[in-house]
């Protein structure tokens, strides 16, 4: 994919971020990607993943963070990998981590209701995810949107899971993602220069 090509998807995700229908028919592609972890020579703490909607399937875009800064642009797509976004069940393995499983379940079960009103909320809805690099332990990944519940209203907000396969049978749950907005100390909206870089398409 062509940088071009991941800056105009990110934009077009953008481009609905207030249209509730318009989301939710982009979430019904799917719920899980999978992610191929590489080492790159300058690490990261962070990986930043986007949504963006190519050719009418919803993908998200991984690149780590010392990778999503304007001195990069012209390499976008050398250090960005398109993740085409697919539905799975999460009873498909065995889960050793009840809380992962409830948040993907919850995202199933809750989505269609969830994003309208996500996107009519002053934060709005998630432009991407801000990941710890740790949790990508293994070299084939998986991310999962969730649900996660805070506080004593039980106010939903967007998660991602990953989901590292150790061997064949046992699978490990992290979370450590936020989604942004609303942005942080230690996720600035100067960090995610794709964000700004897909208005420019």
């Amino acid at each position: 994919m062509t940088n071009r090509n991941i800056l105009q998807s990110i934009a077009n995700w953008n481009a609905i971020i207030k249209d509730g229908p318009a989301l939710v028919t982009a979430l019904g592609c799917g719920n899980r990607f999978s992610y191929t972890n590489t080492s790159y020579p300058v690490t990261s703490e962070y990986i930043h993943a986007y949504p963006g909607i190519y050719k009418n399937d919803l993908f998200f875009f991984l690149i780590p963070q010392a990778y999503d800064k304007k001195e990069f642009k012209s390499q976008i797509s050398a250090y960005t990998q398109p993740c085409k976004v697919y539905w799975t069940l999460s009873g498909s393995h065995t889960i050793p981590d009840l809380e992962a499983k409830a948040r993907m379940d919850r995202w199933v079960d809750n989505y269609k209701t969830w994003t309208p009103k996500q996107a009519s909320d002053p934060v709005g809805m998630f432009k991407a995810f801000n990941i710890h690099a740790d949790d990508f332990e293994s070299s084939e990944c998986m991310g999962t949107l969730g649900l996660q519940v805070g506080g004593d209203e039980g106010i939903m907000t967007a998660d991602m899971i990953i989901a590292n396969q150790n061997d064949k049978t046992l699978i490990q749950f992290d979370d450590y993602a936020t989604p942004v907005p609303p942005y942080t100390s230690i996720a600035t909206e100067e960090s995610f220069y794709l964000l700004e870089a897909s208005k420019l398409v």
